[in-house]
This record gives C-alpha cells, structure tokens and sequence, in this order.
C-alpha cells in the first residue's frame, strides 16, 4: 500500500510537514494552506491517481493539473490564456462526465 504520511519527502519549504496534515483515524487532510493545496494539485496527486483511477480520469485530472501549474506559473504568456481558458472549459466538462457516470451507474 502508500507510505506513511511521515516518510513522504518534498522538496523544503514547498509543503507544511504533512505528516502534521494527515488524520489517520479520518483518513483525511486537514488543516491545508491554499500553498499546500497547490503543492498537492500540481505534484501530489499525480502521485496518487497512479494505478487506482481508469486511464481516460488520470488523463483529465493531469490536464487540470498541468492546467493549475500554468496558471500558478511566475510569469503566464498573455497569448496562451485563450488556449488555457479553452482547456479548462474541457476539462471541466470531462470531470462532469465522470461524475455524471459515475452516480449513473452506481
């Protein structure tokens, strides 16, 4: 199964110690700053979705988070944000699709 919460490493300073985050009794994150929720938008959860989620669902949510990494970027190509704006507007509409189906066939 997943490591425990105390033996995942992270570059310094990008997330609060998340061991501190974890409710093992709960099995949820609590306490996050929006800057956790980043790190685990663009780079944690990638890691997670690994192996449990049907293809088509990981590849909709590593678009959206590729989508959250450029919008979270230091600098965003003027240019690009019509392109950007037009991926999320499908990704979006997937992630519905998902859900849709998934209480459908529940």
């Amino acid at each position: 199964m997943g490591k425990h919460p105390r033996s995942v490493k992270v570059p310094q300073g990008d997330l609060s110690n998340i061991h501190n985050l974890v409710s093992m009794q709960d099995l949820k994150l609590v306490g996050l700053k929006s800057h956790d929720c980043h790190i685990l938008m663009q780079q944690l959860l990638l890691v997670a979705i690994r192996g449990i989620l049907p293809k088509n669902v990981k590849e909709t949510i590593t678009h959206l988070c590729a989508f959250f990494s450029s919008i979270c970027s230091k600098a965003i190509d003027p240019l690009r944000l019509d392109e950007l704006q037009a991926e999320v507007v499908i990704i979006l509409c997937q992630l519905e699709m998902f859900s849709l189906h998934h209480f459908l066939t529940s």
